[in-house]
């Protein structure tokens, strides 16, 4: 029975009264929060002791999603929290002094904190946290900060493999005004990017790393690729289809007057197809897709049929020869095929540019 009883006391007692001692009280939790606003505290101070010191801070970030990814503004949105840890010497206590208080909540506003801003921000930036958010501060003087926020960032855009395209996108963070000789910004390591990621349907996570620079800056790098299947079925499969179509405008009668009429809704297709793109893909993008380089050759080959079935047909009308000329039949269709393998070969050497 006093073994049980000293079991429960270890298991449920002790952790109770982690953060503060047997004998706090009320008042001891009043008179260590009243430092932060006492005169001998000044936020707008280093926390150091020795002003000449270099303070370091130490910088995580979790990511819980990614809210959206506006390609023609080539902005990231995401929901993040940082973790910030640093060591505020003016704030430490000795715990015997106020009734064995361990750790406690201050109000973020209430003590010194570092002036970190997102450097790549879309928008202008106001700073980390709000009035309501607190810090946990411990004895020695050790302080954690999670800030969570939603951060907008400046993402440039690489669509040549579009759709089957890699981005890698960041969060570039750095102090707003100190200097790398008074605060310098250092990562937790490998594990400075965590991962509570809700899945994005239109983009995949599929590696992420943390970059230490100098002077005193830390950027967390994403690496994002496209879910492909919706412009799988619905863009590039198409543009196949109907690109497959374009040698046989050639079999189509010239005596019909169909021939310049299917290679012109060919023509259109392609434009429409191009403009759909155009939507997507923005304007400063680095580069032109090799879908698009690919449309624009198939619509300068449409271009090019509909020039030649309207010749065909003037020298239809105009002369009698042409229609019964066995030669012109059988060389319709081996033109366009050969016309159509030139177009894709020089779209296919366009890799190369």
């Amino acid at each position: 029975m006093r073994l049980s009883v000293l079991v429960l006391f270890v298991y449920f007692v002790v952790p109770a009264a982690g953060s503060f001692g047997f004998n706090t009280t009320v008042d001891d939790v009043k008179r260590l929060r009243a430092r932060a606003n006492s005169s001998n505290y000044d936020k707008w101070i280093r926390p150091l002791k020795n002003q000449s010191n270099v303070l370091e801070v130490t910088l995580g970030l979790t990511l819980y999603s990614v809210i959206d990814f506006d390609q023609t503004k080539q902005a990231l949105s995401t929901s993040v929290q940082l973790r910030v840890y640093w060591q505020d010497e003016l704030l430490a206590w000795e715990k015997e002094d106020y009734g064995g208080i361990e750790g406690l909540l201050f109000a973020q506003d209430d003590i010194w904190k570092p002036d970190l801003y997102l450097n790549n921000s879309y928008h202008s930036f106001t700073g980390f946290g709000s009035d309501d958010l607190a810090v946990w501060v411990t004895s020695d003087g050790n302080v954690s900060w999670y800030p969570i926020q939603v951060l907008e960032s400046q993402c440039s855009i690489y669509t040549y493999n579009f759709p089957y395209d890699n981005q890698t996108c960041s969060l570039f963070f750095e102090s707003a005004n100190y200097p790398e000789s008074q605060l310098k910004l250092l990562s937790e390591g490998e594990d400075g990017l965590q991962l509570a990621y809700k899945r994005n349907n239109e983009w995949a996570i599929t590696s992420t790393y943390t970059v230490e620079h100098e002077p005193g800056a830390v950027e967390f790098k994403l690496e994002l690729q496209r879910r492909w299947g919706y412009y799988q079925y619905n863009l590039v499969a198409p543009i196949i289809l109907v690109s497959l179509l374009c040698p046989f405008v050639f079999l189509v009668p010239v005596e019909s007057g169909e021939r310049s009429g299917f290679a012109s809704l060919l023509f259109l297709t392609f434009c429409v197809f191009q403009s759909n793109i155009g939507v997507i893909i923005p304007k400063n993008a680095n580069g032109a897709s090799f879908t698009s380089r690919f449309l624009f050759g198939m619509m300068a080959f449409t271009g090019l049929i509909v020039f030649i079935s309207l010749v065909e047909i003037r020298l239809h009308r105009e002369k009698e020869w042409v229609r019964n000329s066995s030669f012109l039949k059988t060389a319709d269709v081996s033109m366009g095929i050969t016309i159509f393998v030139a177009i894709i070969v020089w779209i296919i050497c366009l890799q190369t540019i």
